[in-house]
């Protein structure tokens, strides 16, 4: 039994990386928000996310209900349901610190905005992101507010790109050019799809 719990520790800790080393490893990103980083590709492909690093602290949903939290307009949640409906790696942690330590979760795309209806937004941990963002504007705006973005966990794909499909094995060897060139293979298969 002590042998079978040491050996999930290890794999676990495979699995983890530093916030700072991950964010080094990603391209340079178009678009950075709410943990959604994404990637301009050839205007025909479009914009996608490249990766997805959810603080659980700004996001604490994600993990109990596949939910992320977008803070800004509803344009901003839009472009980035768009740009996240292939799918990403996913990472869940917590904390902005370059040591704190985000678990690889696996692939997902984005599956559709709640509506404000939701009784996600009621939930007491969401009120209080809101009444903090509201806070920090120093006036209400609509444009400004904390939209629930679905995700969904990816189905194992051809398209995931062998530099991702072992990560705990191969983040060694993730460059921001591995990165670019499996989002390129990602997106042209898609789009010719």
């Amino acid at each position: 039994e002590r042998m079978r719990a040491a050996a999930t520790v290890d794999v676990e800790c495979e699995s983890a990386v530093p916030l700072g080393e991950l964010e080094g490893s990603l391209p340079n990103c178009s678009l950075s928000h709410s943990g959604f980083h994404c990637v301009a590709l050839e205007p025909a492909l479009g914009e996608i996310v490249c990766c997805l690093i959810l603080d659980e602290n700004d996001h604490p949903l994600v993990r109990e209900h596949g939910v992320a939290c977008i803070f800004g307009s509803e344009a901003l949640v839009a472009q980035l349901a768009h740009a996240a409906a292939q799918g990403a790696p996913t990472f869940f942690g917590r904390g902005g610190a370059r040591c704190a330590s985000y678990e690889f979760v696996g692939f997902y795309t984005s599956h559709g905005i709640l509506p404000h209806e939701s009784t996600l937004y009621e939930r007491s941990d969401i009120q209080a992101l809101n009444r903090l963002l509201q806070a920090k504007q120093r006036k209400r705006s609509d444009c400004h507010r904390i939209h629930l973005l679905q995700l969904c966990r990816a189905e194992q794909d051809a398209q995931q790109g062998s530099c991702l499909q072992d990560w705990p094995q191969q983040r060694a060897m993730l460059s921001p050019d591995a990165w670019v060139n499996m989002l390129y293979t990602r997106a042209s298969a898609a789009a010719a799809a």
